[in-house]
């Protein structure tokens, strides 16, 4: 038989699978039928077991939302500081005989990211030679109307408080026997509703030169927020 009968003969002979073609296909047709078979079987059990990792996964999505709403309240809420103590003129003054007078201003920042209504702010002054940790000689405050409002990232200014002192007092602020300390308390509800308070002391500081000014008196325990 020549080359080229062979050929044509081979265009005859049907197609034949690749080796192990047939047995690779029927044993995963049995592996498909058997997998099939056993979970019909077992149906209760897979069941029960399906259904315990669908209430762990739902206990862990209900887990991630609560810390969620817990600490979103805490991002954007309202946070109300004491910025600064603003002395309104150039000295003391007198106002009587023996007795001085200055005017102060208390200036608060709103560092959160939504706004702040002030409820009440407790405003004072204490010339002592020891760090308050109490408010009990400061004045109390009644309620302010509704209305006042610090918006995020601004600042509010409250009115005035007369300083008074002796002019021997005075004379006791520049060798350092007393400090003058400016104390208080402001109140303020955040959007949500929920009450809070950041109590303050700052002390005057006075220089040889005899300036002045006023900073965080970091030994009272007046200084907190909640």
């Amino acid at each position: 038989m020549g080359k080229e009968e062979e050929t044509e003969r081979a265009k005859y002979v049907p197609k034949q699978p690749p080796e192990f073609a047939l047995p690779r296909i029927t044993y995963a047709r049995i592996n498909t039928v058997c997998g099939a078979r056993i979970l019909y079987e077992y149906r209760d059990a897979v069941l029960a077991v399906a259904t315990i990792f669908i209430a762990l996964f739902t206990l862990t999505l209900w887990l991630s939302t609560r810390r969620s709403v817990e600490v979103l309240p805490r991002i954007e809420r309202a946070y109300v500081f004491l910025s600064n103590i603003n002395k309104h003129d150039s000295g003391w003054r007198l106002y009587a005989e023996g007795l001085e007078m200055r005017e102060f201003t208390a200036t608060f920042a709103n560092r959160g990211k939504t706004p702040a209504i002030i409820k009440k702010v407790r405003f004072g002054y204490m010339l002592s030679d020891n760090v308050p940790q109490t408010l009990t000689q400061i004045e109390d405050r009644p309620d302010l109307p509704d209305g006042l409002v610090i918006a995020s990232n601004k600042k509010w200014k409250t009115e005035p408080i007369t300083v008074r002192r002796t002019v021997e007092e005075g004379q006791d602020m520049s060798t350092l026997g007393k400090i003058l300390y400016f104390v208080g308390v402001i109140e303020y509800r955040d959007i949500i509703g929920d009450k809070r308070e950041t109590g303050f002391c700052w002390q005057m500081r006075v220089f040889a030169s005899g300036t002045t000014d006023i900073i965080l008196c970091r030994a009272s325990k007046l200084n907190y927020a909640e």
